[in-house]
């Protein structure tokens, strides 16, 4: 999270408040850092809340995600999109770290990990080929990235997720 500032020759330019992760090793262990989780459909999800479709039907994925808090949304690769029969909602350009790429954006899918839960839409980037949980899953579900043990649900609020709504 930064901000735009105004500088002296008019131009603004984005200030960091926190710093960016060094590159190189500690860059490389964040990119390592995978999680257990499972995806659901959140169109199945709707058809069961209304009675139209059988809980037992709902389409599910058990995966192991990568963890990428310097990502901001939900990456999917496009097999998982049809696998979970989730409803293309439209295309749009995505930085992706300094990158520029055309995303197609999937409604919605809902991602747990162990006793937390969060709803999101998924973006699909060419050629993605895992599952991404960004940090905004993260905040949602109240998730923290520990060096020694991967993500771990906050210690400070081990059974209900807190979300900080500032």
């Amino acid at each position: 999270p930064g901000c735009v500032q105004p500088v002296a020759d008019g131009v603004r330019r984005r200030s960091r408040q926190t710093p960016e992760p060094e590159i190189g090793r500690q860059r490389w262990v964040m990119m390592s850092i995978g999680a257990d989780i499972t995806l659901i459909s959140g169109v199945d999800l709707a058809l069961a809340g209304a009675n139209l479709l059988p809980e037992s039907q709902i389409r599910t994925l058990s995966t192991k995600a990568a963890i990428d808090p310097q990502v901001t949304e939900c990456l999917i690769p496009e097999w998982v999109a049809d696998e979970l029969g989730l409803d293309f909602l439209e295309t749009r350009m995505t930085e992706i770290k300094g990158r520029w790429l055309q995303s197609k954006i999937y409604r919605y899918v809902r991602v747990q990990f162990k006793n937390r839960q969060a709803i999101a839409d998924a973006y699909v980037i060419p050629d993605q080929t895992k599952v991404v949980i960004g940090r905004s899953l993260m905040l949602a579900m109240d998730v923290l990235l520990d060096a020694n043990y991967g993500l771990v649900v906050n210690p400070e609020s081990p059974d209900v997720a807190r979300i900080v709504m500032t």
